[in-house]
C-alpha cells in the first residue's frame, strides 16, 4: 500500500520539509518487501542439505510461479492491451509490443531481454531471478560451514553499499540512491538478490533464538528509526539495515507494534497487498482516470473546497482497493489453490521461532510473500 500511494498520491501532493524526505523514500517499502521475503520463505525451509534443497526445487518453484505469475500474467496482458487499443493517458515505446509481450511473460526481462510492460515488474523479475537461485542462497545461509553465512552477508551489505554509493549518478536518483529499477542493468538484481539474502539470515538468526522476549516497545522504536533515517540524505543504507532487527521484533508475541499490524484493517491490507502491487499500474493508467478528472473540473471546480487533483486521486485509490479485492478472491487465490503442490518441496516441517497459532505471525505470512 505504500508504493501505491508513493506512485498515486505523492506527485499530486504538496509538502515540504521532514514529511516531504521521508515519503520521497517510501519507495524503499520495496526493499522491505524483499527482506521479507527472504525471511518469511526463511523460516519455511527446513535447513536440508545441498543436494536435497537442490532437488526439490522444481517443487519450491511450482509453488513461487502459482503464488506470483497468474495475477502478474493478467495485469501484464491487461496492461499491454490497454497500451496497443490506446486506453492509456500515456504510451510506452516498445519498438517489438509482441516480443515485449512474451519475455515480459517469463519474468526474465531483468536479465536485459526486454522492458517492463507493468512498471512495478522489475521487482517481480528481480525476485524471481533470486527463486530461481533459492538453493544457492539457502545452502549459504543455512548450511556447511559458519563462514559461508558470513561471506554471504558480507557481500549482500557490500553490494546494497556499491548501489547507493559506488556508482555514479543515475537519472533513477530523483527520489534517492537505492531506487534503481532499470532492466538493462545488474544492479537491480542485486539490490533484490541482496535484500532477500538478509532476510534469509534474519530467519536463521530466528531460528537460533529461544522464546525471543524483547521489550513490547521495541518494534515501534525500530519502526521510528527507519523513518527518521528515511528523512537523511544519502542514508538509504541505514535504512535498509534496519528492516532485519524490526522484522525480528515484530515477531515476538508482546510487541505493541505487532498487535497494531495485526487487527483487522492492517492484516486485510496485507491479505490483497500483492494485487495492490500489481494492480495500481493498470487502473492509474487507464484513459478513464484522466476523463473522470476534466468532467470534475469543467461541472464541479468551483463547488469544491478541495483541489479536484485530489478528489480525483482519492477515487482512484479506492478504484485501486476494489479492483485489488476483486482479482485477489477471483484469480490470486483460485489459481495460487489449484496450481500449488502440497508442500514446498524443501520443506517438511519447518522448525520456527514464532508458533503456529501465534497470531502476530500473520502479520509476515501476509506480506505478499
Amino acid at each position: 500500500m505504500v508504493i501505491v500511494c508513493f506512485h498515486v498520491l505523492l506527485p499530486q501532493l504538496s509538502l515540504h520539509g521532514f514529511v516531504l524526505r521521508v515519503l520521497d523514500h517510501s519507495y524503499l517499502a520495496v526493499d522491505l518487501f524483499f527482506v521479507l521475503s527472504g525471511f518469511v520463505l526463511g523460516l519455511q525451509v527446513e535447513p536440508l542439505g545441498w543436494w536435497q534443497a537442490w532437488r526439490g526445487h522444481p517443487r519450491f518453484m511450482r509453488r513461487r510461479f502459482a503464488r506470483v505469475w497468474p495475477l502478474y500474467a493478467l495485469t501484464t496482458l491487461w496492461l499491454w492491451s490497454s497500451f496497443q487499443l490506446g486506453w492509456t493517458w500515456w504510451q510506452p515505446d516498445y519498438h517489438h509490443p509482441l516480443a515485449t509481450l512474451a519475455v515480459s511473460m517469463t519474468l526474465l526481462q531483468c536479465l536485459g531481454l526486454g522492458m517492463n510492460i507493468n512498471l512495478v515488474a522489475w521487482s517481480l523479475s528481480t525476485e524471481w531471478i533470486a527463486y530461481l537461485i533459492f538453493p544457492l542462497l539457502a545452502g549459504l545461509a543455512f548450511h556447511g560451514r559458519k563462514l559461508w553465512p558470513v561471506a554471504l552477508l558480507a557481500g549482500s551489505v557490500g553490494c546494497l553499499a556499491t548501489i547507493c554509493y559506488g556508482i555514479g549518478p543515475s537519472p533513477s536518483w530523483l527520489f534517492g540512491r537505492m531506487n534503481v529499477s532499470d532492466s538493462e542493468s545488474v544492479l537491480p538484481v542485486l539490490r533484490c538478490v541482496s535484500g532477500f539474502s538478509l532476510g534469509l539470515l534474519t530467519s536463521r538468526l530466528a531460528r537460533t533464538m529461544q522464546d525471543p522476549a524483547p521489550p513490547p516497545w521495541l518494534g515501534a522504536a525500530l519502526a521510528a528509526a527507519v523513518i527518521y533515517t528515511a528523512s537523511v540524505p544519502d542514508a538509504e543504507l541505514v535504512t535498509v539495515l534496519l528492516f532485519p532487527p524490526l522484522i525480528l521484533a515484530l515477531t515476538a508475541r508482546r510487541d505493541v507494534l505487532a498487535r497494531v499490524l495485526g487487527s483487522a484493517v492492517p492484516r486485510f491490507v496485507g491479505l490483497i497487498s500483492y494485487s495492490l502491487y500489481v494492480v495500481h499500474t493498470p487502473v492509474s493508467a487507464l484513459r478513464a482516470s484522466g476523463a473522470a478528472q476534466d468532467w470534475l473540473y469543467a461541472h464541479w471546480s468551483a463547488a469544491m473546497p478541495v483541489s479536484i487533483e485530489s478528489v480525483v486521486r482519492t477515487i482512484l485509490i479506492v478504484e485501486i482497493i476494489l479492483t485489488a479485492t476483486i482479482l485477489h478472491f477471483c484469480v490470486e487465490k483460485p489459481a495460487r489453490a489449484w496450481l500449488s503442490p502440497r508442500s514446498t518441496g524443501l520443506a517438511a516441517q519447518p522448525r520456527r521461532t514464532v508458533p503456529r497459532d501465534d497470531p502476530d505471525r500473520d502479520i509476515l505470512s501476509q506480506s505478499g510473500t
